[in-house]
């Protein structure tokens, strides 16, 4: 089984410096494939803790390594370097969290920060890392580069998605079928995204509605181990794949509203099931305005929920929710459509699996284009994005924002394809990578927007002049007249939002 760490430091918003696998040419002296450990900038004398219980094998200066403590596990061991200061000593007991040291800038070092390793036993000092782990999968919860992350329909995939994905790292990448059944795509996804989660959704197993209604813990525990052994069958066919960097997705979209008792017994079931084995799993998967557990359109109430907060805490997995908005952006119905999720009062990390923009929030009975294709142009799509990112990122618990989607599968889904802004995409990886990456600390921070208390729901009905298959807008007036027209709507809301508090 795989350790779950806690993080290692104290104090403020942490930045990851340096990754894993990172600088390979500045470690090949060294006779490293690049750096085995992560970097983490802080001010000197910020308390460093142990990321798991055991003893100290070595509290010394190590050279390069500086002022560094060893603390011995049943699976391993972690070393936390250039200290400035040393607060066990060889042969102490130490407990999950306790100060081990302060940090420093002592060593082979550019400058303050921690540098942390994990080796897991049996490790391989000849392996090109010397025996190290890539600690970042194994800590809860990273999020590197930007919150937009991929849901990824591998249907016409060519060697340019390839080269995408390298440069946009995402946090996360969600595959289907054609995805995780394909040694070698799933080889480049770990290999090449070295940080990222990779998240397996298999359509037919979320789609067992009936069976979770009928025996909801039997399905949980079924279909963890029926993912489990298509994780091992993918690595029998050669696929390089990393257990601690893997969530599995189990039903999706249940449908609460009928059978919500027995939605929250199949998700304790499975994650039990999953952590037991050292997988992590994905909770829930609630779609767009739920849990509203009294019927659509009413207030989100997490009550029913309760247990599975600490199943999810306990085992390292993740709460997957989805967010999806009209052709007016984010901010329309915030808190009711987009940002519904922020409502959630659990401690723990949350991955957005599906968002961007569905005209179905505007009913089932919508007829038209329902992607964001036909109805905007990608300038205007991106700054929608954008906009859903920085305001769904203020809350430290969001890991990954999944855009739906990334290719498609079907003509239906064929509005919904970002692959127009891919670039986009992957150059906003590359902006933000070369900043320091916030940490997905799982404690609940206020939303920067007021929510909608009682929103007046839009007319269900289809507009019988909406043309289903429209053209794209170019003409720059129609753009700035649709921002002047929104930018009215926000700033009216908020105008209200304080009348209410004054």
């Amino acid at each position: 089984m795989y350790p779950i760490l806690l993080w290692p430091v104290d104090g403020g918003q942490h930045n990851i410096t340096q990754f894993w696998g990172e600088n390979s040419d500045m470690y090949e002296k060294f006779g490293l494939k690049g750096h085995n450990g992560l970097d983490i900038s802080v001010p000197v004398g910020t308390s460093v803790r142990a990321s798991a219980g055991g003893w100290v094998r070595e509290a010394m200066d190590g050279g390069s390594l500086g002022l560094y403590v060893k603390v011995m596990h049943e699976w391993g061991h972690t070393v936390y370097a250039h200290l400035s200061e040393l607060k066990v000593k060889n042969g102490d007991v130490v407990k999950p969290g306790q100060i081990i040291g302060l940090s420093g800038n002592t060593g082979n070092s550019t400058g303050p920060h921690l540098h942390l390793g994990v080796r897991i036993n049996p490790y391989n000092r000849g392996d090109g890392w010397l025996g190290y782990s890539n600690p970042l999968p194994l800590l809860q919860h990273p999020r590197t580069g930007t919150g937009l992350a991929a849901h990824w329909i591998s249907t016409h995939r060519s060697g340019d998605d390839d080269t995408i994905m390298k440069r946009w790292q995402p946090a996360s990448v969600k595959i289907f079928e054609n995805g995780w059944s394909n040694p070698e795509l799933l080889t480049m996804l770990y290999r090449d995204l070295p940080n990222s989660l990779i998240v397996w959704r298999d359509w037919p197993l979320s789609e067992q509605h009936d069976d979770m209604a009928s025996d909801p813990v039997g399905t949980g525990k079924r279909h963890a181990n029926e993912w489990i052994q298509k994780f091992e069958d993918m690595k029998a066919k050669g696929a390089q794949v990393d257990k601690a960097r893997t969530v599995f997705l189990g039903i999706n979209e249940p449908k609460v509203w009928e059978n919500l008792a027995a939605a929250v017994d199949y998700n304790v079931s499975l994650l039990e099931e999953f952590e037991a084995n050292g997988f992590r799993g994905g909770a829930l998967n609630l779609p767009t305005g739920w849990p509203a557990n009294s019927g659509p359109d009413t207030r989100p109430n997490w009550d029913p929920y309760a247990k599975l907060e600490r199943v999810i805490q306990r085992g390292g997995h993740y709460l997957f929710l989805h967010d999806y908005f009209d052709t007016d952006g984010p901010e329309d119905m915030w808190g009711w459509w987009a940002g519904r999720s922020l409502a959630c009062p659990w401690s723990v990390p949350i991955i957005i699996g599906e968002c961007g923009i569905d005209r179905y929030v505007r009913g089932s009975n919508f007829q038209g284009t329902r992607g964001w294709q036909g109805h905007m142009n990608a300038e205007e799509y991106w700054r929608q994005l954008t906009q859903f990112e920085q305001w769904m990122c203020e809350d430290s618990r969001i890991h990954s924002l999944q855009v739906f989607t990334y290719d498609v599968g079907s003509r239906i889904w064929n509005s919904f394809d970002v692959r127009p802004i891919r670039d986009k995409l992957a150059s906003h990886g590359e902006a933000l990578r070369s900043k320091g990456r916030p940490w997905v600390r799982g404690d609940k921070t206020a939303p920067k927007l007021p929510y909608i208390d009682e929103p007046n729901q839009p007319d269900p009905e289809p507009d019988p002049n909406l043309d289903p298959d429209p053209v794209p807008p170019s003409d720059d007036l129609m753009t700035l007249e649709k921002r002047i027209s929104k930018l009215e709507v926000v700033i009216s809301r908020i105008e209200s939002w304080i009348d209410s508090y004054s």
